[in-house]
């Protein structure tokens, strides 16, 4: 099963293990609201899934999705891996990958405004 469970233009839902983790769900949840397209998140803990709304001019589809985080955010599609078979030792390597993402995001936005 892939992050990815559900995508309409304007909200997607994620769910992995890794968001029954209250540090890599934060750190994930604060990445998300530093995107500045993010209008709402929902998690829940028992499933470990996230329910997020966005501006969906944004993000028209979930092709534009994918591509947006491949491109933009390599730091999190190389840890794919891990995502899909999260166990407790992969947590330092996702934390720092949402770290460097969040990092990044100031150039991430220069880009997108200037690819606008």
């Amino acid at each position: 099963m892939g992050i990815v469970t559900s995508f309409i233009p304007g909200r997607i839902r994620l769910r992995s293990r890794i968001f029954r983790d209250d540090d890599i769900a934060s750190a994930f949840t604060s990445l998300l609201d530093a995107t500045g397209i993010v209008t709402g998140i929902e998690r829940n803990t028992n499933t470990g899934s996230f329910l997020v709304s966005y501006r969906a001019e944004c993000i028209p589809s979930a092709e534009n999705l994918i591509r947006f985080a491949s491109t933009y955010m390599p730091q999190l599609a190389r840890l794919k891996f891990r995502i899909l078979y999260y166990t407790p030792q992969d947590k330092g390597a996702i934390l720092s990958a949402i770290s460097q993402a969040s990092a990044a995001l100031p150039e991430i936005k220069r880009r997108l405004l200037l690819n606008t």
